[in-house]
């Protein structure tokens, strides 16, 4: 997991009031009845780790770990990232957590958002040859786009790794 004090990260947006916000934990051997909150009490699904956090949480997969769950980000998924306070979906750098998704699930989708980052994560499809859609989708209707952040990540076994389209004309 990633190291922080209690669970909580330190946060400051320029010319505002500092506040702690939490890191959720998540873990293959975790409770979606647990707070998250520490690395003891870690959630066992992303999707509950999501129902949870807000702008500027981070959402910290274990280490090393695999979850067989295609994540959706979108309209109706609550307080997504906001600018200068990002939801934050990581794990370790060294070691990163794996997305392991089936046929016709993405990885990661991501829809009519913003302010969202994906880090330090691998994210496996069940074959180039096996499934028609990407690891990743980034899509758009309404233009918001805006601070959508993919570092490091390893996507494999998609018909194509990555896919940003907008369908609003500007």
């Amino acid at each position: 997991f990633f190291q922080a004090e209690d669970g909580i990260r330190d946060y400051k947006v320029t010319g505002v009031q500092t506040c702690a916000l939490p890191i959720f934990y998540v873990s293959p051997n975790g409770n979606d009845k647990a707070d998250g909150l520490t690395e003891g009490t870690a959630l066992k699904t992303i999707a509950a780790a999501q129902a949870l956090a807000i702008g500027g949480d981070v959402i910290m997969l274990e280490a090393g770990a695999s979850f067989r769950e295609s994540v959706y980000v979108g309209p109706g998924w609550g307080d997504v990232g906001r600018a200068g306070a990002p939801v934050v979906f990581s794990s370790s750098a060294s070691n990163p957590a794996t997305i392991q998704v089936g046929a016709g699930e993405y990885g990661f989708y991501l829809y009519n958002v913003g302010n969202v980052t994906l880090e330090n994560l691998k994210i496996a499809g069940p074959g180039m040859n096996k499934t028609d859609v990407q690891g990743v989708a980034a899509m758009t209707d309404d233009g918001r786009h805006a601070n959508i952040i993919f570092r490091n990540l390893d996507v494999s076994g998609f018909l194509e790794g990555l896919d940003r389209k907008s369908t609003r004309l500007n």
